[in-house]
């Protein structure tokens, strides 16, 4: 398979737990380190619907804990 031949599966409803895993798994990692928090942040606004809920600011004008 060539790359120009991939097929982008996110959408496909037989993968939606893996993507589901995935934007999970990315979140958790870009909470980790500080120096991600401006992508965190944006991922955070873009994914709500896939992320838990949580308590706070979402457009970080506070600083975070």
């Amino acid at each position: 398979m060539h790359s120009d031949d991939a097929v982008n599966l996110i959408d496909d409803p037989k993968y939606a737990r893996v993507r589901e895993q995935m934007i999970l798994a990315l979140g958790e990692e870009l909470q980790r380190d500080p120096r991600w928090i401006g992508f965190w942040a944006e991922f955070r606004v873009a994914r709500y619907n896939s992320l838990p809920r949580t308590n706070g600011d979402m457009q970080l004008f506070t600083k975070p804990a």
